[in-house]
């Protein structure tokens, strides 16, 4: 059976590392990067179903949930914000299909 990769885009090593153990326990393999365009450089490699999370504070002056425009002109369609912020409105980003809290 081909496993499913999930991709996490967070500039926050131990965020990182923290949601690396909670797939391992699940049996997931979660992929990790640190920006979108450290993605980008690999992203062919990704089915396009792939569950992408991106966290809002990427450490620039870009917004995660603007910054993942990107990945979706790319055809990616399952983007999910994920952030410790609870107030943001996603009506801006059609291309975002949900939100998680870290």
């Amino acid at each position: 059976m081909i496993q499913m990769v999930k991709v996490l885009i967070d500039d926050d090593i131990l965020i990182q590392l923290g949601k690396q153990l909670e797939a391992d326990k699940m049996g997931e393999r979660l992929d990790c990067f640190f920006s979108v365009d450290e993605f980008l450089a690999v992203a062919d490699k990704y089915p396009k179903e792939t569950m992408i999370y991106i966290d809002s504070n990427l450490g620039t002056e870009v917004l995660g949930e603007e910054d993942s425009k990107r990945i979706a002109e790319r055809g990616y369609k399952n983007i999910f914000l994920s952030s410790g912020y609870t107030d943001i409105s996603l009506e801006k980003y059609p291309w975002i299909k949900g939100f998680e809290k870290k």
